[in-house]
């Protein structure tokens, strides 16, 4: 059976799901990606959250949730995530 003829589900769409896809995608096959939440990105992703205070004034702030980044230590890892287009270059803290 050919690549182009199956179709894949990907659950999460994470950096691991996200990247999952894309490769499965370039490899020909018919992917579609589900994902709990409203968005893209799991556990390296911006949450938002609106509230209205004690005088009714509204407020919104958003806040990154999770872990802030990742890091490509190994180099095999690094040339996997470029590739993936996932990564770019930041500084150390």
């Amino acid at each position: 059976m050919r690549a182009s003829a199956l179709r894949v589900a990907v659950i999460g769409a994470g950096i691991a799901g996200a990247s999952c896809a894309r490769w499965l995608q370039s490899a020909g096959f018919d992917v579609q990606v589900f994902d709990k939440s409203r968005g893209v990105g799991g556990r390296l992703t911006t949450r938002r959250v609106d509230w209205t205070d004690a005088a009714g004034v509204s407020h919104q702030a958003s806040f990154d949730h999770g872990a802030p980044g990742f890091q490509a230590r190994s180099p095999a890892f690094a040339a996997f995530a470029a590739k993936a287009g996932e990564c770019r270059k930041g500084r150390r803290g």
